[in-house]
């Protein structure tokens, strides 16, 4: 028997943008390019969280940016193997195919690209206070293991004592 693979989407609610919409038509062009289904999931975050994103000519702007939750893909995915893909991430080639199959259980990036060419990022290569390293959940691949549920049990774990573990 095969494996079953496939896309998840996650998103939330959101006063500047339709993530729905945006949602269903990221799923479609992944489901076109990668040619697997996809599952669309709206999350409830129960906080919201932020994001400043600075600007070449030195502006500032937040936002909400309600990506808190993406530590339940894995129970949610109905997939053996899974590309978790934001919202907003917009698939044009088969690429990312090469994922499924993979040998590894769970994969991020560590480094991401600026589309714009202006390094907006350049500043997130670590995270905030402790200097961990930055990890991009923009596109995650993972399987239905044990290793993996551990990742997402742990990033379950470190989201509901997030206070306790900064400080």
């Amino acid at each position: 028997m095969s494996l079953s693979k496939g896309i998840l989407i996650l998103y939330s609610e959101s006063a500047q943008l339709d993530y729905k919409c945006l949602s269903d038509t990221c799923a479609r062009l992944a489901e076109k390019h990668l040619g697997v289904s996809s599952t669309v999931v709206k999350l409830d975050p129960k906080q919201k969280n932020f994001r400043t994103f600075r600007y070449p000519n030195g502006e500032l702007e937040g936002t909400e940016w309600n990506n808190i939750g993406r530590y339940s893909a894995y129970e949610l995915s109905p997939y053996d193997e899974t590309l978790l893909i934001d919202s907003d991430y917009i698939v044009q080639s088969d690429t990312l195919a090469n994922y499924f199959g993979s040998d590894h259980d769970f994969v991020c990036h560590n480094r991401s690209w600026d589309v714009s060419g202006n390094d907006v990022f350049r500043h997130d290569k670590f995270m905030t206070q402790n200097w961990f390293e930055m990890r991009w959940a923009t596109v995650v691949y993972f399987k239905k293991s044990e290793r993996a549920k551990r990742i997402f049990d742990a990033q379950c774990s470190l989201q509901n004592h997030y206070e306790t573990v900064l400080y």
